[in-house]
């Protein structure tokens, strides 16, 4: 029987930055695109011919709070994502690791909240319509990036 000596070893980190794996650009991309999204949708007078923000009565100040809290929620999500990405955040937790992952999800529901809250439930108006896109972007850019975040555990 013949032994195996290892002389010397190399460690090399696979990650997203040499192995080519690019999944987390395009969860933020389709993060950013839910957060412009949600800023439209509030910004516009498409509630009913009004603004959530200039016109803000105690019936959509729900809808309004629940928007922010999502707008919060997802830049978080961004912030969290590309610093993982870049590896300028390393650790061994697994909540902190999977951060960015909650923050997004957390965003999302938040819109779904908001747009529910609107007290009218007309949904023939564009900025319900941009609020329920801004959430299917955003829980879209939470499962990328938890399938990148799964694909990269180690390295993160």
């Amino acid at each position: 029987m013949g032994r195996t000596v290892v002389r010397s070893t190399h460690v090399v980190r696979s990650g997203s930055s040499s192995s080519g794996d690019r999944t987390w650009i395009i969860a933020v991309i389709f993060a950013c695109i839910a957060l412009l999204f949600v800023i439209l949708a509030v910004a516009l007078p498409g509630w009913n011919g009004r603004h959530l923000l200039k016109i803000c009565t105690s019936t959509c100040l729900s809808t309004t709070v629940l928007s922010f809290i999502a707008m919060f929620l997802i830049f978080l999500g961004i912030i969290a994502t590309i610093l993982f990405a870049l590896r300028l955040i390393t650790s061994f937790s697994s909540t902190i690791k999977t951060s960015a992952v909650i923050l997004l999800a957390l965003g999302g529901i938040f819109i779904v909240a908001a747009y529910v809250s609107y007290y009218r439930h007309d949904p023939n108006h564009y900025s319900y319509y941009l609020m329920v896109t801004a959430g299917i972007f955003t829980f879209v850019s939470s499962i990328l990036t938890a399938f990148w975040l799964g694909r990269n555990w180690h390295s993160v």
